[in-house]
């Protein structure tokens, strides 16, 4: 068990900083934000489905308790 330790940290101690060298020259860089890639045309439709969702979520709260302003209690 103890010569099983020691080889587990000999091959950490020589292999481990050449494998995170590696990993870190190999990463890609790093992709652009939505942002970025969003035309004014793409947010406008995006803020016009979001609007959408929302007054169809209030029309049904409506419907469901059959008045327009708050419950009957």
């Amino acid at each position: 068990m103890a010569d099983a330790a020691r080889r587990l940290m000999q091959n950490l101690v020589t292999r481990g900083p050449k494998l995170a060298l590696g990993n870190c020259l190999e990463a890609r860089p790093p992709a652009r934000s939505l942002a970025h890639s969003l035309t004014h045309l793409d947010a406008l439709r995006n803020t016009l489905v979001v609007t959408e969702i929302v007054m169809w979520f209030y029309i049904g709260e409506v419907i469901g308790r059959r008045s327009l302003i708050g419950y009957k209690v």
